[in-house]
């Protein structure tokens, strides 16, 4: 039906609206069709930009699936095709769009260290052009994203703010584009603990996308999932549950019962029961986003070591001692391999085993662990075992 690199941008475009429709195996089915017929000459730049256009379509239902391992080769592999052609101001351009791709799908994979190194590249690209000052802000937002995960809070809020100036000196204020930064700001003050800070932030996100123009059905899920989990910060576990329970719902409408989303909700469904003492349900709760995200990330991210972590914390509240230790070792396990000794999450976890243990006896053990009670008790509201989300 289509043929050449016309065609090639046409089924693109197809896969482009599979994907918004939810049907990732059509996109990449099409996004593939797209791919094989297509050649791509050296030096000449639109072959190669519409290469690389299939490339990241293809990364796209990958990530969509939570396939990194996938999305990271198609990525790679688009890089490579820009890289053989002549250095052009567009190419950089396009090189500079994959960098910033490839950056947060390794963030996203736990491979923290490639994924700074492509940010950068990204940004240096970037900043070449005078007139790329929303890519710039884009890839400002996404090494936000990085530092926040790696535990760099201060560098996190200054690269949001460079977001969010980059993005009004083009856009003015208060223009939709920028809900992602907020959302992400928002999420920077939930991991740090002023959830009343957080949650200004998080309703102008909300505010902005509810009415984008076209719609922002999945952007108003993500912000309502960080609503939600910022009222549950507060203690206002109602509130905090319906809109829990509403991002559920437009998780599983959108992608179905087995997305990585839909496990980040049952998590903080499973905290909040937890909170209530329905220890059952909590179980359940974290026992079956366990399962998706074992399948959808891999048993050894970070993640993972963050339900072991919440799961110990709930055998604790049920007297189970053992077990609790137990899955305390195995989320330190984890959280050293991936994060380091230094994380904040890998100190909270360690308070939290502290906990279960005693200080008396533990302090025999490690001796440096009264400093990781301390910063447990300045992070949280109340001292004791800190539950992630």
């Amino acid at each position: 039906m289509f043929g050449g690199r016309i065609g090639a941008r046409r089924r693109n475009r197809l896969a482009l609206i599979s994907l918004a429709a939810g049907d990732r195996n059509r996109a990449a089915e099409v996004a593939g069709a797209a791919l094989a017929g297509l050649r791509v000459r050296r030096h000449r730049l639109p072959a190669a930009t519409a290469r690389a256009d299939v490339l990241m379509a293809l990364a796209t239902a990958a990530e969509e699936a939570r396939n990194h391992d996938d999305a990271i080769g198609h990525l790679r592999a688009a890089v490579e095709v820009l890289q053989a052609v002549r250095r052009s101001a567009m190419r950089d351009v396009w090189l500079s769009e994959v960098f910033t791709r490839l950056g947060d799908t390794l963030r996203l994979a736990g491979r923290y260290g490639q994924a700074s190194e492509m940010l950068a590249a990204a940004y240096q690209l970037a900043e070449q052009n005078p007139k790329e000052l929303l890519r710039m802000a884009a890839i400002c937002n996404a090494q936000g994203i990085l530092a926040k995960d790696t535990g760099h809070f201060g560098e996190a809020e200054g690269h949001y703010a460079q977001a969010q100036l980059l993005t009004t000196q083009v856009l003015g204020p208060d223009t939709p584009e920028a809900a992602g930064i907020y959302h992400n700001v928002a999420g920077l003050l939930h991991v740090q603990g002023p959830f009343d800070e957080a949650e200004p932030a998080i309703r102008t996100a909300l505010e902005l996308r509810e009415r984008a123009d076209p719609p922002d059905p999945v952007g108003v899920a993500a912000d309502t999932s960080v609503l939600g989990a910022v009222l549950a910060g507060q203690e206002r576990l109602p509130e905090a549950e319906a809109a829990l329970q509403t991002a559920l719902r437009m998780w599983q409408a959108h992608f179905g019962p087995d997305h990585y989303e839909v496990a980040v909700q049952l998590h903080n469904l499973a905290a909040i029961q937890q909170k209530k003492k329905a220890f059952a349900a909590a179980e359940a709760g974290y026992l079956e986003a366990f399962l998706i995200k074992e399948r959808v990330l891999g048993e050894g991210h970070p993640e993972i070591a963050a339900l072991l972590n919440n799961l110990a914390s709930l055998r604790s509240d049920e007297g189970r001692t053992t077990e609790s230790l137990e899955l305390y070792d195995r989320a330190l396990a984890i959280f050293g391999s991936t994060l380091g000794p230094d994380h904040p999450n890998t100190k909270v976890c360690e308070a939290n085993r502290l906990h279960v243990v005693g200080p008396a006896r533990e302090s025999r053990l490690r001796p440096q662990a009264e400093d990781c009670v301390a910063a447990t008790v300045a992070m949280t509201p109340n001292p004791g075992p800190r539950r992630f989300r």
